[in-house]
Protein backbone atom coordinates (compact mmCIF):
# COMPACT_ATOMS: atom_id res chain seq x y z
CA UNK A 1 0.00 0.00 0.00
CA UNK A 2 1.42 3.41 -0.98
CA UNK A 3 1.92 6.09 1.67
CA UNK A 4 -0.82 8.28 0.16
CA UNK A 5 -3.36 5.44 0.01
CA UNK A 6 -2.50 4.30 3.51
CA UNK A 7 -2.82 7.84 4.84
CA UNK A 8 -6.18 8.28 3.09
CA UNK A 9 -7.34 5.00 4.65
CA UNK A 10 -6.41 6.12 8.15
CA UNK A 11 -7.82 9.63 7.85
CA UNK A 12 -11.27 8.68 6.53
CA UNK A 13 -12.77 7.32 9.78
CA UNK A 14 -11.14 10.11 11.78
CA UNK A 15 -12.76 12.79 9.64
CA UNK A 16 -16.08 11.00 9.88
CA UNK A 17 -15.64 11.16 13.64
CA UNK A 18 -14.98 14.88 13.40
CA UNK A 19 -18.35 15.43 11.70
CA UNK A 20 -20.12 13.30 14.31
CA UNK A 21 -18.37 15.21 17.08
CA UNK A 22 -19.47 18.47 15.49
CA UNK A 23 -23.13 17.43 15.61
CA UNK A 24 -22.85 16.44 19.24
CA UNK A 25 -20.91 19.34 20.71
CA UNK A 26 -21.47 22.42 18.58
CA UNK A 27 -23.41 24.05 21.41
CA UNK A 28 -20.43 23.84 23.74
CA UNK A 29 -17.74 25.21 21.46
CA UNK A 30 -16.02 28.02 23.33
CA UNK A 31 -16.49 26.62 26.81
CA UNK A 32 -18.92 27.52 29.55
CA UNK A 33 -19.65 31.18 30.28
CA UNK A 34 -17.57 32.60 33.12
CA UNK A 35 -19.67 34.82 35.37
CA UNK A 36 -16.56 36.21 37.08
CA UNK A 37 -15.18 37.90 33.97
CA UNK A 38 -15.15 41.71 34.34
CA UNK A 39 -16.98 44.14 32.09
CA UNK A 40 -20.13 46.21 32.24
CA UNK A 41 -23.28 45.52 30.29
CA UNK A 42 -24.04 47.02 26.90
CA UNK A 43 -23.95 50.75 26.42
CA UNK A 44 -27.25 52.61 26.55
CA UNK A 45 -28.49 55.08 23.97
CA UNK A 46 -30.76 57.86 25.13
CA UNK A 47 -31.30 56.01 28.40
CA UNK A 48 -32.52 52.84 26.69
CA UNK A 49 -30.47 49.66 26.40
CA UNK A 50 -30.35 48.40 22.83
CA UNK A 51 -30.49 44.94 21.34
CA UNK A 52 -27.73 43.83 18.99
CA UNK A 53 -28.26 41.86 15.83
CA UNK A 54 -28.51 38.08 16.00
CA UNK A 55 -25.38 36.66 14.37
CA UNK A 56 -25.61 33.01 13.27
CA UNK A 57 -22.88 30.41 13.33
CA UNK A 58 -20.52 31.38 10.52
CA UNK A 59 -18.09 29.29 8.54
CA UNK A 60 -14.78 30.86 7.55
CA UNK A 61 -14.70 32.02 3.97
CA UNK A 62 -12.36 30.25 1.57
CA UNK A 63 -9.85 33.10 1.86
CA UNK A 64 -10.07 33.11 5.65
CA UNK A 65 -9.60 29.35 5.88
CA UNK A 66 -6.67 29.44 3.47
CA UNK A 67 -5.01 32.26 5.42
CA UNK A 68 -5.63 30.45 8.70
CA UNK A 69 -3.94 27.26 7.52
CA UNK A 70 -1.05 29.25 6.14
CA UNK A 71 -0.52 30.93 9.52
CA UNK A 72 -0.99 27.73 11.49
CA UNK A 73 1.72 25.98 9.49
CA UNK A 74 3.91 28.95 8.60
CA UNK A 75 3.45 28.18 4.91
CA UNK A 76 2.50 31.41 3.08
CA UNK A 77 2.62 29.68 -0.32
CA UNK A 78 0.05 27.01 0.62
CA UNK A 79 -2.67 26.77 -2.03
CA UNK A 80 -5.69 24.50 -2.37
CA UNK A 81 -9.14 24.51 -3.95
CA UNK A 82 -12.07 25.49 -1.76
CA UNK A 83 -15.33 26.87 -3.11
CA UNK A 84 -16.54 29.94 -1.24
CA UNK A 85 -20.21 29.04 -0.79
CA UNK A 86 -22.49 30.57 1.82
CA UNK A 87 -24.85 28.42 3.86
CA UNK A 88 -24.51 24.88 5.23
CA UNK A 89 -21.38 22.98 4.38
CA UNK A 90 -21.77 20.65 1.40
CA UNK A 91 -20.37 17.21 0.65
CA UNK A 92 -18.13 18.77 -1.97
CA UNK A 93 -16.79 21.26 0.57
CA UNK A 94 -16.05 18.40 3.00
CA UNK A 95 -14.02 16.66 0.30
CA UNK A 96 -12.20 19.88 -0.53
CA UNK A 97 -11.37 20.48 3.14
CA UNK A 98 -10.05 16.94 3.42
CA UNK A 99 -7.93 17.48 0.30
CA UNK A 100 -6.69 20.79 1.70
CA UNK A 101 -5.35 18.95 4.74
CA UNK A 102 -3.59 16.42 2.54
CA UNK A 103 -1.99 19.18 0.48
CA UNK A 104 -0.89 20.99 3.64
CA UNK A 105 0.72 17.84 5.08
CA UNK A 106 2.41 17.02 1.77
CA UNK A 107 4.17 20.41 2.02
CA UNK A 108 5.76 19.63 5.37
CA UNK A 109 9.18 20.72 4.14
CA UNK A 110 7.74 24.22 3.56
CA UNK A 111 6.35 24.65 7.10
CA UNK A 112 7.89 27.64 8.79
CA UNK A 113 6.87 26.72 12.34
CA UNK A 114 7.48 23.69 14.55
CA UNK A 115 4.09 22.02 14.28
CA UNK A 116 4.99 18.81 16.09
CA UNK A 117 6.77 19.16 19.47
CA UNK A 118 8.89 16.03 18.92
CA UNK A 119 10.47 13.92 16.19
CA UNK A 120 7.44 12.03 14.84
CA UNK A 121 9.66 9.74 12.76
CA UNK A 122 10.88 8.20 16.00
CA UNK A 123 9.09 5.92 18.45
CA UNK A 124 5.61 6.74 19.77
CA UNK A 125 5.60 9.35 22.53
CA UNK A 126 2.39 9.82 24.54
CA UNK A 127 3.60 13.05 26.14
CA UNK A 128 4.32 14.47 22.70
CA UNK A 129 0.79 13.59 21.57
CA UNK A 130 -0.79 15.41 24.51
CA UNK A 131 1.49 18.43 24.13
CA UNK A 132 0.70 18.64 20.42
CA UNK A 133 -3.05 18.48 21.03
CA UNK A 134 -2.91 21.13 23.75
CA UNK A 135 -0.68 23.54 21.85
CA UNK A 136 -1.63 23.17 18.18
CA UNK A 137 -5.36 22.64 18.63
CA UNK A 138 -5.55 25.68 20.88
CA UNK A 139 -4.03 27.80 18.12
CA UNK A 140 -6.32 26.26 15.49
CA UNK A 141 -9.46 26.61 17.64
CA UNK A 142 -8.38 30.13 18.66
CA UNK A 143 -9.15 29.41 22.33
CA UNK A 144 -8.39 26.85 25.06
CA UNK A 145 -9.69 23.35 24.47
CA UNK A 146 -12.55 21.89 26.44
CA UNK A 147 -12.03 18.57 28.23
CA UNK A 148 -14.34 16.87 25.72
CA UNK A 149 -12.33 18.18 22.76
CA UNK A 150 -9.06 17.09 24.33
CA UNK A 151 -10.44 13.60 24.98
CA UNK A 152 -11.89 13.42 21.47
CA UNK A 153 -8.60 14.26 19.75
CA UNK A 154 -6.68 11.88 21.99
CA UNK A 155 -9.21 9.20 21.08
CA UNK A 156 -8.57 9.86 17.39
CA UNK A 157 -4.87 9.26 17.95
CA UNK A 158 -5.40 6.13 20.03
CA UNK A 159 -7.70 4.57 17.45
CA UNK A 160 -5.57 5.40 14.42
CA UNK A 161 -2.31 4.36 16.10
CA UNK A 162 -3.56 0.75 16.31
CA UNK A 163 -2.95 0.37 12.56
CA UNK A 164 -0.56 3.22 11.68
CA UNK A 165 2.90 4.46 12.48
CA UNK A 166 3.50 7.24 14.99
CA UNK A 167 4.10 9.72 12.17
CA UNK A 168 0.93 8.72 10.33
CA UNK A 169 -1.08 8.90 13.54
CA UNK A 170 0.16 12.40 14.34
CA UNK A 171 -0.51 13.53 10.79
CA UNK A 172 -4.03 12.16 11.09
CA UNK A 173 -4.66 14.13 14.27
CA UNK A 174 -3.25 17.20 12.54
CA UNK A 175 -5.59 16.80 9.58
CA UNK A 176 -8.57 16.25 11.87
CA UNK A 177 -7.73 19.48 13.71
CA UNK A 178 -7.48 21.35 10.39
CA UNK A 179 -10.95 20.08 9.45
CA UNK A 180 -12.52 20.35 12.91
CA UNK A 181 -15.63 22.51 13.41
CA UNK A 182 -13.88 24.88 15.89
CA UNK A 183 -11.27 25.57 13.18
CA UNK A 184 -13.80 25.95 10.37
CA UNK A 185 -16.46 27.93 12.19
CA UNK A 186 -16.79 31.11 14.23
CA UNK A 187 -19.11 30.10 17.04
CA UNK A 188 -19.89 32.57 19.83
CA UNK A 189 -21.46 31.52 23.13
CA UNK A 190 -20.55 34.63 25.09
CA UNK A 191 -19.50 34.95 28.72
CA UNK A 192 -21.04 36.07 31.97
CA UNK A 193 -24.66 36.91 32.75
CA UNK A 194 -27.23 38.14 30.28
CA UNK A 195 -28.14 41.83 30.34
CA UNK A 196 -31.31 42.87 28.51
CA UNK A 197 -31.20 39.81 26.26
CA UNK A 198 -27.51 40.19 25.47
CA UNK A 199 -24.33 38.51 26.60
CA UNK A 200 -20.83 39.89 26.28
CA UNK A 201 -18.40 37.95 24.08
CA UNK A 202 -15.53 36.32 25.93
CA UNK A 203 -11.99 37.48 25.21
CA UNK A 204 -11.19 34.70 22.74
CA UNK A 205 -14.37 35.37 20.77
CA UNK A 206 -13.47 39.06 20.61
CA UNK A 207 -9.96 38.11 19.46
CA UNK A 208 -11.37 36.10 16.56
CA UNK A 209 -13.72 38.89 15.55
CA UNK A 210 -10.82 41.34 15.62
CA UNK A 211 -8.44 39.17 13.65
CA UNK A 212 -10.83 38.14 10.90
CA UNK A 213 -12.12 41.70 10.48
CA UNK A 214 -8.74 43.46 10.46
CA UNK A 215 -6.48 40.69 9.11
CA UNK A 216 -8.80 38.10 7.53
CA UNK A 217 -6.96 35.37 9.39
CA UNK A 218 -6.52 33.83 12.82
CA UNK A 219 -5.36 35.78 15.91
CA UNK A 220 -1.62 36.01 16.51
CA UNK A 221 0.04 35.06 19.80
CA UNK A 222 -0.20 38.62 21.17
CA UNK A 223 -3.94 38.77 20.52
CA UNK A 224 -4.54 35.38 22.12
CA UNK A 225 -2.48 36.49 25.11
CA UNK A 226 -4.63 39.63 25.41
CA UNK A 227 -7.70 37.41 25.37
CA UNK A 228 -6.26 35.15 28.06
CA UNK A 229 -5.29 37.96 30.45
CA UNK A 230 -8.64 39.76 30.18
CA UNK A 231 -7.42 42.77 28.19
CA UNK A 232 -10.14 42.26 25.56
CA UNK A 233 -12.92 42.37 28.15
CA UNK A 234 -12.85 46.18 28.06
CA UNK A 235 -13.35 48.68 25.27
CA UNK A 236 -9.99 50.25 26.14
CA UNK A 237 -8.23 46.90 25.71
CA UNK A 238 -9.96 46.34 22.37
CA UNK A 239 -8.87 49.79 21.17
CA UNK A 240 -5.26 49.12 22.19
CA UNK A 241 -5.12 45.84 20.27
CA UNK A 242 -6.90 47.34 17.26
CA UNK A 243 -4.34 50.13 17.03
CA UNK A 244 -1.52 47.57 17.19
CA UNK A 245 -3.15 45.45 14.51
CA UNK A 246 -3.67 48.41 12.19
CA UNK A 247 0.09 48.98 12.26
CA UNK A 248 0.62 45.45 10.96
CA UNK A 249 0.92 45.11 7.16
CA UNK A 250 -1.79 42.43 7.23
CA UNK A 251 -4.37 45.15 7.79
CA UNK A 252 -3.49 46.82 4.49
CA UNK A 253 -5.07 44.08 2.39
CA UNK A 254 -8.32 44.29 4.35
CA UNK A 255 -8.55 48.07 4.02
CA UNK A 256 -7.87 47.88 0.28
CA UNK A 257 -10.41 45.06 -0.09
CA UNK A 258 -13.09 47.16 1.59
CA UNK A 259 -12.51 50.05 -0.79
CA UNK A 260 -12.54 47.72 -3.78
CA UNK A 261 -15.94 46.40 -2.69
CA UNK A 262 -17.24 49.89 -1.93
CA UNK A 263 -16.21 51.20 -5.35
CA UNK A 264 -17.32 47.89 -6.93
CA UNK A 265 -14.08 47.58 -8.85
CA UNK A 266 -14.61 43.83 -8.95
CA UNK A 267 -17.96 44.19 -10.68
CA UNK A 268 -21.54 45.00 -9.75
CA UNK A 269 -25.10 44.29 -10.79
CA UNK A 270 -24.85 46.41 -13.93
CA UNK A 271 -21.15 46.51 -14.70
CA UNK A 272 -18.11 44.28 -15.11
CA UNK A 273 -14.96 44.28 -13.02
CA UNK A 274 -12.27 46.76 -13.98
CA UNK A 275 -10.21 44.01 -15.62
CA UNK A 276 -13.23 42.97 -17.73
CA UNK A 277 -14.38 46.46 -18.75
CA UNK A 278 -14.42 46.39 -22.55
CA UNK A 279 -13.66 49.53 -24.56
CA UNK A 280 -13.85 50.48 -28.22
CA UNK A 281 -10.34 49.90 -29.58
CA UNK A 282 -10.82 52.44 -32.38
CA UNK A 283 -11.51 55.19 -29.82
CA UNK A 284 -9.10 54.01 -27.12
CA UNK A 285 -6.16 52.21 -28.76
CA UNK A 286 -4.03 52.67 -25.60
CA UNK A 287 -6.51 50.75 -23.45
CA UNK A 288 -5.14 47.29 -22.71
CA UNK A 289 -4.54 44.85 -19.87
CA UNK A 290 -1.44 46.72 -18.72
CA UNK A 291 -3.37 49.98 -18.43
CA UNK A 292 -6.16 48.25 -16.51
CA UNK A 293 -3.57 46.88 -14.10
CA UNK A 294 -2.04 50.34 -13.69
CA UNK A 295 -5.47 51.79 -12.90
CA UNK A 296 -6.02 49.20 -10.17
CA UNK A 297 -2.49 49.72 -8.81
CA UNK A 298 -3.04 53.47 -8.61
CA UNK A 299 -6.31 53.22 -6.66
CA UNK A 300 -4.87 50.69 -4.22
CA UNK A 301 -1.78 52.83 -3.67
CA UNK A 302 -3.94 55.93 -3.17
CA UNK A 303 -6.08 54.14 -0.56
CA UNK A 304 -3.04 52.73 1.23
CA UNK A 305 -1.29 56.10 1.38
CA UNK A 306 -4.42 57.96 2.49
CA UNK A 307 -5.28 55.49 5.23
CA UNK A 308 -1.84 54.56 6.53
CA UNK A 309 0.34 57.58 5.70
CA UNK A 310 -1.96 60.62 5.56
CA UNK A 311 -3.48 60.24 9.06
CA UNK A 312 -6.47 58.31 7.68
CA UNK A 313 -8.26 61.58 6.95
CA UNK A 314 -11.60 61.01 5.24
CA UNK A 315 -11.48 64.30 3.34
CA UNK A 316 -8.30 63.18 1.57
CA UNK A 317 -10.29 60.46 -0.21
CA UNK A 318 -12.09 63.26 -2.03
CA UNK A 319 -9.46 65.99 -2.31
CA UNK A 320 -6.07 64.27 -2.54
CA UNK A 321 -4.20 65.04 -5.77
CA UNK A 322 -1.30 62.63 -5.27
CA UNK A 323 -1.22 59.74 -7.74
CA UNK A 324 0.91 56.63 -8.22
CA UNK A 325 1.48 56.29 -11.95
CA UNK A 326 3.62 54.60 -14.55
CA UNK A 327 4.26 55.80 -18.09
CA UNK A 328 0.93 54.81 -19.72
CA UNK A 329 -1.17 56.10 -16.83
CA UNK A 330 0.85 59.33 -16.63
CA UNK A 331 0.17 59.89 -20.32
CA UNK A 332 -3.55 59.34 -19.74
CA UNK A 333 -3.46 61.95 -16.97
CA UNK A 334 -1.37 64.38 -19.00
CA UNK A 335 1.57 64.17 -16.58
CA UNK A 336 5.05 64.65 -18.04
CA UNK A 337 8.34 63.20 -16.82
CA UNK A 338 7.16 59.62 -16.18
CA UNK A 339 7.82 56.82 -18.64
CA UNK A 340 8.10 53.06 -18.77
CA UNK A 341 6.59 50.50 -16.43
CA UNK A 342 7.97 51.80 -13.13
CA UNK A 343 5.56 53.64 -10.84
CA UNK A 344 6.21 56.88 -9.00
CA UNK A 345 4.23 59.45 -7.03
CA UNK A 346 3.19 62.60 -8.84
CA UNK A 347 0.81 65.51 -8.25
CA UNK A 348 -2.14 65.82 -10.60
CA UNK A 349 -3.63 69.08 -11.87
CA UNK A 350 -5.96 70.12 -9.03
CA UNK A 351 -8.35 71.76 -11.50
CA UNK A 352 -8.87 68.39 -13.21
CA UNK A 353 -8.49 65.75 -10.49
CA UNK A 354 -9.34 65.43 -6.82
CA UNK A 355 -9.69 62.21 -4.88
CA UNK A 356 -10.82 58.70 -5.77
CA UNK A 357 -13.78 59.53 -7.98
CA UNK A 358 -11.73 61.40 -10.56
CA UNK A 359 -9.32 58.48 -11.05
CA UNK A 360 -9.24 56.39 -14.20
CA UNK A 361 -10.06 53.08 -12.50
CA UNK A 362 -13.35 54.30 -11.03
CA UNK A 363 -14.34 56.23 -14.16
CA UNK A 364 -13.54 53.31 -16.46
CA UNK A 365 -15.77 50.93 -14.51
CA UNK A 366 -18.66 53.41 -14.60
CA UNK A 367 -18.68 54.01 -18.34
CA UNK A 368 -19.78 52.22 -21.47
CA UNK A 369 -17.44 50.86 -24.12
CA UNK A 370 -17.27 54.18 -25.97
CA UNK A 371 -18.85 57.02 -23.97
CA UNK A 372 -19.44 58.19 -20.42
CA UNK A 373 -22.26 56.78 -18.30
CA UNK A 374 -23.74 59.64 -16.25
CA UNK A 375 -26.55 57.47 -14.90
CA UNK A 376 -24.18 54.80 -13.61
CA UNK A 377 -21.83 57.37 -12.09
CA UNK A 378 -24.62 59.38 -10.51
CA UNK A 379 -26.42 56.29 -9.20
CA UNK A 380 -23.23 55.09 -7.51
CA UNK A 381 -22.77 58.42 -5.72
CA UNK A 382 -26.39 58.44 -4.62
CA UNK A 383 -26.55 54.81 -3.46
CA UNK A 384 -23.04 54.11 -2.23
CA UNK A 385 -21.74 57.49 -1.11
CA UNK A 386 -25.02 58.92 0.21
CA UNK A 387 -26.86 55.66 1.10
CA UNK A 388 -30.03 56.71 -0.72
CA UNK A 389 -32.25 53.72 -1.49
CA UNK A 390 -33.43 54.19 -5.06
CA UNK A 391 -35.46 51.02 -5.26
CA UNK A 392 -35.88 49.05 -8.48
CA UNK A 393 -36.34 50.76 -11.86
CA UNK A 394 -39.80 50.47 -13.46
CA UNK A 395 -40.37 47.24 -15.43
CA UNK A 396 -40.78 49.12 -18.70
CA UNK A 397 -37.51 51.04 -18.41
CA UNK A 398 -35.70 51.66 -21.70
CA UNK A 399 -32.35 49.82 -21.49
CA UNK A 400 -31.13 50.93 -24.91
CA UNK A 401 -27.53 52.17 -24.52
CA UNK A 402 -27.21 55.94 -24.27
CA UNK A 403 -24.49 57.02 -26.69
CA UNK A 404 -25.29 60.52 -27.88
CA UNK A 405 -23.89 61.54 -31.27
CA UNK A 406 -25.77 61.42 -34.57
CA UNK A 407 -29.37 60.34 -33.98
CA UNK A 408 -29.96 59.54 -37.65
CA UNK A 409 -32.56 62.28 -38.08
CA UNK A 410 -30.23 65.20 -38.49
CA UNK A 411 -29.93 65.77 -34.74
CA UNK A 412 -26.62 65.44 -32.91
CA UNK A 413 -26.91 65.00 -29.15
CA UNK A 414 -24.31 65.03 -26.43
CA UNK A 415 -24.45 62.13 -23.98
CA UNK A 416 -25.86 64.56 -21.44
CA UNK A 417 -28.64 65.64 -23.79
CA UNK A 418 -29.38 62.01 -24.64
CA UNK A 419 -29.72 61.18 -20.93
CA UNK A 420 -32.02 64.15 -20.34
CA UNK A 421 -34.23 63.19 -23.27
CA UNK A 422 -34.39 59.55 -22.27
CA UNK A 423 -35.29 60.22 -18.63
CA UNK A 424 -37.69 63.13 -19.09
CA UNK A 425 -40.83 61.08 -18.41
CA UNK A 426 -42.75 61.62 -15.18
CA UNK A 427 -42.20 58.04 -14.02
CA UNK A 428 -38.43 58.33 -14.47
CA UNK A 429 -37.84 61.79 -13.07
CA UNK A 430 -38.57 60.89 -9.44
CA UNK A 431 -35.17 59.19 -9.32
CA UNK A 432 -33.36 60.79 -12.23
CA UNK A 433 -33.76 64.32 -10.93
CA UNK A 434 -31.38 63.14 -8.19
CA UNK A 435 -29.19 60.78 -10.25
CA UNK A 436 -28.59 62.79 -13.41
CA UNK A 437 -27.08 65.99 -11.95
CA UNK A 438 -24.57 63.99 -9.89
CA UNK A 439 -23.59 61.99 -12.96
CA UNK A 440 -23.31 65.07 -15.19
CA UNK A 441 -20.53 66.49 -13.00
CA UNK A 442 -18.30 63.64 -14.25
CA UNK A 443 -18.77 64.44 -17.94
CA UNK A 444 -15.24 65.88 -18.11
CA UNK A 445 -13.89 62.30 -18.10
CA UNK A 446 -14.27 59.96 -21.04
CA UNK A 447 -14.86 56.21 -20.95
CA UNK A 448 -11.31 55.47 -19.72
CA UNK A 449 -11.07 58.46 -17.39
CA UNK A 450 -9.15 60.83 -19.65
CA UNK A 451 -9.96 64.49 -19.06
CA UNK A 452 -11.93 65.92 -21.99
CA UNK A 453 -13.17 69.38 -22.90
CA UNK A 454 -14.86 68.30 -26.14
CA UNK A 455 -17.01 65.19 -26.49
CA UNK A 456 -15.78 62.74 -29.13
CA UNK A 457 -19.19 61.46 -30.28
CA UNK A 458 -20.87 64.86 -30.71
CA UNK A 459 -17.97 67.26 -31.10
CA UNK A 460 -19.67 69.57 -28.60
CA UNK A 461 -18.01 71.28 -25.63
CA UNK A 462 -18.35 69.42 -22.34
CA UNK A 463 -20.88 70.74 -19.83
CA UNK A 464 -20.12 69.34 -16.36
CA UNK A 465 -22.18 71.84 -14.39
CA UNK A 466 -25.20 70.66 -12.43
CA UNK A 467 -27.74 71.67 -9.83
CA UNK A 468 -27.51 68.98 -7.18
CA UNK A 469 -30.49 68.18 -4.94
CA UNK A 470 -31.38 65.64 -2.25
CA UNK A 471 -28.11 66.02 -0.33
CA UNK A 472 -26.73 68.29 2.37
CA UNK A 473 -24.67 70.14 -0.25
CA UNK A 474 -27.52 71.12 -2.59
CA UNK A 475 -26.94 73.78 -5.18
CA UNK A 476 -24.81 74.59 -8.19
CA UNK A 477 -21.74 72.40 -8.75
CA UNK A 478 -19.20 73.22 -11.46
CA UNK A 479 -17.68 69.76 -12.00
CA UNK A 480 -16.55 66.55 -10.29
CA UNK A 481 -13.64 68.29 -8.55
CA UNK A 482 -16.06 70.66 -6.86
CA UNK A 483 -18.49 67.80 -6.19
CA UNK A 484 -15.71 65.85 -4.50
CA UNK A 485 -14.88 68.82 -2.28
CA UNK A 486 -18.54 69.15 -1.31
CA UNK A 487 -18.71 65.42 -0.54
CA UNK A 488 -15.62 65.60 1.67
CA UNK A 489 -17.47 67.97 4.02
CA UNK A 490 -20.84 66.26 3.80
CA UNK A 491 -22.27 64.84 7.03
CA UNK A 492 -24.48 62.52 4.97
CA UNK A 493 -21.50 61.14 3.04
CA UNK A 494 -19.57 60.55 6.26
CA UNK A 495 -22.52 58.83 7.90
CA UNK A 496 -23.00 56.64 4.82
CA UNK A 497 -19.32 55.70 4.73
CA UNK A 498 -19.45 54.76 8.41
CA UNK A 499 -22.51 52.63 7.73
CA UNK A 500 -20.81 50.86 4.81
CA UNK A 501 -17.81 49.90 6.93
CA UNK A 502 -20.03 48.89 9.84
CA UNK A 503 -21.97 46.60 7.51
CA UNK A 504 -18.68 45.14 6.30
CA UNK A 505 -17.66 44.36 9.88
CA UNK A 506 -20.76 42.22 10.37
CA UNK A 507 -21.00 40.65 6.93
CA UNK A 508 -24.02 42.76 5.94
CA UNK A 509 -22.60 44.25 2.73
CA UNK A 510 -25.06 43.96 -0.12
CA UNK A 511 -27.99 43.36 2.22
CA UNK A 512 -30.68 45.68 3.52
CA UNK A 513 -29.33 47.76 6.38
CA UNK A 514 -30.38 45.99 9.58
CA UNK A 515 -31.72 48.29 12.30
CA UNK A 516 -31.64 45.81 15.22
CA UNK A 517 -28.90 47.85 16.87
CA UNK A 518 -29.61 51.36 15.69
CA UNK A 519 -27.91 52.69 18.83
CA UNK A 520 -24.51 51.21 17.95
CA UNK A 521 -24.79 52.33 14.36
CA UNK A 522 -25.88 55.84 15.28
CA UNK A 523 -23.07 56.14 17.83
CA UNK A 524 -20.51 55.01 15.25
CA UNK A 525 -21.85 57.39 12.60
CA UNK A 526 -21.99 60.36 14.99
CA UNK A 527 -18.42 59.73 16.12
CA UNK A 528 -17.12 59.54 12.57
CA UNK A 529 -19.00 62.56 11.24
CA UNK A 530 -17.30 64.54 14.00
CA UNK A 531 -13.74 63.23 13.62
CA UNK A 532 -13.44 62.16 9.97
CA UNK A 533 -10.69 59.78 11.13
CA UNK A 534 -11.02 56.41 9.37
CA UNK A 535 -8.86 54.54 11.89
CA UNK A 536 -11.00 55.91 14.70
CA UNK A 537 -14.03 54.77 12.72
CA UNK A 538 -12.77 51.18 12.80
CA UNK A 539 -11.96 51.41 16.49
CA UNK A 540 -15.45 52.81 17.14
CA UNK A 541 -16.97 49.83 15.32
CA UNK A 542 -14.86 47.43 17.39
CA UNK A 543 -15.87 49.10 20.67
CA UNK A 544 -19.58 49.10 19.86
CA UNK A 545 -22.30 46.96 21.42
CA UNK A 546 -22.79 45.29 18.06
CA UNK A 547 -19.18 44.07 18.06
CA UNK A 548 -18.78 43.15 21.75
CA UNK A 549 -22.13 41.51 22.50
CA UNK A 550 -24.32 38.73 21.14
CA UNK A 551 -28.09 38.54 21.15
CA UNK A 552 -29.37 35.74 23.41
CA UNK A 553 -33.07 36.55 23.11
CA UNK A 554 -33.65 33.54 20.85
CA UNK A 555 -32.01 31.00 23.17
CA UNK A 556 -35.05 30.46 25.36
CA UNK A 557 -37.53 30.14 22.48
Amino acid sequence: MTDRKRFAWTIAPALAGALAFAQGCIGNIGGAPDADLPGAGPLSCGGETTTVEIVPLRRLSADQYRSTLRDLLGDPALEFVLDDVEGPITEQAVRQIRDAGEVAISRRDAWGVDVFPCDVTGPADDACVDTFIDSFAQRAFRRPLTDDERAWLRGVYDEVSLDATFEESMQTVLQVILAAPPTLYLYEAGAGDEVSGMRRLNGFEVASRLSYFLWNTMPDEALLAAAADGSLDTSEGIAAEAKRMLEDPRSEAQVIAFFSRWLQLDGGTLHHALEDADKDASLFPEYDTALQTAMRTEIEAFVKRTFFEEDARFDQLFTGTYAYVNGPLAELYGVSGVSGDDFEWVELDSTERAGLFTRAGFLTVYASSDVTAPIRRGAWVLKDALCVNLGDPPPNVDDTPIEGGDQGNGDVLTVREDVEARTAGTECMACHQLINPLGFTFESYDAIGRFQTVEVTSGEPIDATATVAGTDFDGEVANAVELSKQMSDSQKVRACFARKWTDAAFGAEGHDHVELDSCSKQTIEDRFTETGDMKELLIGILQSNAFRFINTSEESK
